[in-house]
């Protein structure tokens, strides 16, 4: 698990997500129970897009597919590598 990605994805969650706070103890826990919305959920989609320079693919985009910090963080890793 790459810790820079991980460690930004969530900081800017921290941030999307009113009253939440993430770290690296809850990265398996959902996120629609720590929560994020789905307007929260968009949100985070695209501050991650543009953290990460990437775009995320349709696949990825319910809820339920991003719905921990670990899979937001293997979607990720799986958009960048390929790149």
């Amino acid at each position: 698990m790459n810790d820079e990605f991980l460690n930004k994805i969530i900081g800017m969650l921290n941030t999307v997500v009113e009253d939440a706070s993430f770290d690296l103890w809850n990265i398996d826990e959902d996120l629609k129970q720590l929560g994020m919305d789905s307007i929260a959920f968009i949100t985070a989609v695209v501050k991650l897009e543009a953290e990460f320079g990437i775009s995320v693919p349709d696949e990825y985009m319910l809820i339920e597919e991003m719905d921990t910090i670990r899979k937001m963080h293997d979607a990720v890793e799986a958009v960048k590598g390929g790149m």
